[in-house]
């Protein structure tokens, strides 16, 4: 599964969401893995960060990631890759879709994911699987986050995509 985590506003959020995966019991042999920018996985902290399940990413660079992702899916079966589609700390703009394509072309659910700090609980949403219409798909995905209070409220901008 995709976990699409979001509001991303904090540095707490990471840690917070490898104590929920541990607390959950994800098994490690699910190959629980996250993506994160390629400048953080340097020395002793890329070296933990791999460790702990860590895909550096270079967003600057065009590769054929999404595919390359899709068929990590295909090849180790029980994979769970975590996603924050602001793609950062800041408040954005447009949410990055690559979550999207990449659940999409791995034929595989994306799952709604937020840790709400105002009430201190990780939450869940019902497991969506990605129809090819991402408009309408993201439409579905929007009620869970506006529930939501990230640790950074002022950080965390409206739910869009680019047209």
């Amino acid at each position: 599964m995709v976990a699409v985590v979001a509001p991303h506003t904090s540095n707490w959020d990471f840690l917070v969401g490898i104590l929920v995966a541990y607390t959950l019991g994800v098994p490690w042999r699910w190959r629980f893995r996250f993506l994160a920018k390629h400048s953080l996985f340097v020395g002793p902290v890329g070296a933990f960060l791999r460790a702990v399940g860590g895909t550096p990413i270079d967003r600057a660079a065009k590769h054929d990631f999404v595919s390359q992702i899709a068929r990590t899916f295909e090849r180790d079966g029980r994979f769970l890759l975590a996603v924050t589609p602001e793609g950062t700390r800041k408040r954005v703009e447009y949410w990055k879709t690559g979550f999207y394509y990449i659940a999409l072309e791995a034929k595989v659910p994306m799952v709604p994911v937020a840790f709400d700090y105002a009430t201190k609980e990780c939450r869940f949403g019902e497991p969506l699987m990605p129809s090819g219409d991402l408009k309408a798909d993201i439409e579905k995905l929007r009620p869970f986050y506006e529930r939501i209070r990230p640790k950074r409220p002022e950080l965390f901008g409206e739910i869009r995509i680019r047209d």
